[in-house]
């Protein structure tokens, strides 16, 4: 799975209505959403999807107020674990 980050605007974070989690679900490609923060979600895409247009299209939809949309940034402890877990196989 490829990730990407949706940050959402400051000022519409506290006028947001219902699951944002589950709305994003939802959209075809999107194989899990996690909040990272307020107004941060982190979502899974799964491979060889791009729900790139459907992320915008809701954020508009839903009055999210979209920031940012962009590939998520790889953690020091993803990249760890992903290589103990190679050499532990």
């Amino acid at each position: 799975w490829n990730k990407v980050e949706l940050r959402l605007s400051t000022h519409s974070a506290g006028g947001i209505t219902g699951p944002v989690e589950d709305a994003l679900r939802a959209i075809g490609g999107v194989a899990d959403v996690s909040r990272a923060a307020d107004t941060l979600f982190r979502i899974a895409v799964a491979d060889n999807a791009d729900p790139t247009d459907e992320l915008v299209a809701s954020a508009v939809r839903n009055g999210w107020g979209l920031y940012q949309l962009s590939p998520a940034q790889t953690s020091l402890e993803d990249v760890f674990v992903n290589l103990t877990t190679r050499e532990a196989s």
